[in-house]
């Protein structure tokens, strides 16, 4: 079968197709808004305590904490303290960011991962990307 398109043909029907396509998405977003939940909000001196539990954790002495200076703009930022920390040459970077990022995740606890869990565990059965592991 062969399409006897001109070129003025051609460029109206993508013109055309290009012009649905956009009104379908915006359709799309206005029909299935979804409602994200914000993350719960930490304080910046709940953050200070978490940063510091978490070096006390990996047995950084308060004589490593170099400095701790307030933050000079202290009306639009949540952390008010800055930090220099000396740290043991025997003590892996990726360890100390590791143990301070746990001190963190509370929050990615708290959320609800069922809904992305069904969806991986329907699309592994559809497209079978992985197999269960059996213990």
């Amino acid at each position: 079968m062969k399409l006897n398109l001109s070129r003025t043909n051609a460029a109206v029907t993508l013109f055309v197709a290009a012009i649905f396509f956009i009104v379908a998405n915006i359709a799309a977003d206005y029909l299935l808004k979804r409602e994200d939940k914000p993350l719960p909000q930490l304080s910046a001196d709940q953050i200070n305590l978490n940063f510091l539990s978490s070096l006390k954790n990996l047995g950084i002495k308060e004589s490593w904490v170099k400095s701790k200076t307030a933050n000079r703009n202290k009306k639009n930022d949540s952390l008010k303290y800055n930090y220099k920390v000396e740290i043991p040459a025997d003590l892996p970077i990726a360890v100390v960011l590791s143990e301070i990022n746990e001190m963190f995740d509370e929050g990615n606890e708290k959320q609800n991962w069922d809904k992305l869990e069904n969806l991986v565990k329907k699309q592994n059965a559809k497209h079978k990307f992985w197999k269960e592991p059996k213990y």
